[in-house]
């Protein structure tokens, strides 16, 4: 099996889209003083990556004896570059590559390497998820450990001030500032 890219775009990314996200990652002052034009006429290079994220699919049981456990289904990611991680509510779509754009995206290396060096880091997640539960904490039961890709643009910018590169998801449009920001980070990977 080939990678599985996070997102359920059959098409790009609008250039629109696109552009509005790179005026959103100027901030909340800059983006207002550059034009949609002037954002366009800046941008020096456009690459696509496929940033490494491990996905973790979880079932967290909740007794109320009389009654049967209520069980919920959570996700767990893990960014296998910075360790940064936390609890998605939903499971998000899953799809193969689109094309040659795809399939040539450059692949950040990973510093979480496999699923067996993940349950650590599902565990302190998970931790934190007990936390807010006051009387019995749940069971949690780890169904799944999956690597996928996260699309993500790295936008080159020749601006006189304001950020040299942007990171932008690929399919959302969003830019991805706090995460990329990880990226030279260590304190993500202690788990203490």
């Amino acid at each position: 099996m080939g990678i599985q890219l996070i997102g359920e775009k059959s098409a790009p990314l609008s250039d629109k889209a696109f552009l509005s996200g790179v005026r959103r990652g100027l901030g909340p002052v800059r983006r207002f003083r550059v034009s949609s034009a002037q954002a366009e006429a800046a941008i020096s290079s456009r690459k696509l990556i496929h940033h490494p994220i491990w996905l973790a699919k979880i079932l967290s049981y909740a007794d109320r004896p009389p009654f049967p456990p209520k069980v919920r289904p959570n996700v767990v990611f893990i960014d296998a570059v910075s360790g940064y991680r936390g609890v998605m509510e939903t499971i998000p779509p899953l799809r193969d590559p689109l094309g040659d754009d795809d399939a040539a995206a450059h692949q950040s290396a990973l510093k979480i390497t496999t699923a067996e060096q993940t349950r650590p880091y599902i565990k302190a997640v998970l931790d934190k998820v007990d936390r807010s539960y006051m009387m019995k904490k749940p069971r949690h039961s780890i169904e799944e450990i999956t690597l996928v890709y996260l699309p993500l643009w790295r936008v080159k910018l020749d601006l006189a001030e304001g950020p040299d590169e942007l990171i932008i998801n690929a399919n959302t449009g969003e830019p991805e500032t706090y995460m990329a920001d990880q990226w030279s980070a260590s304190s993500w990977l202690s788990l203490g």
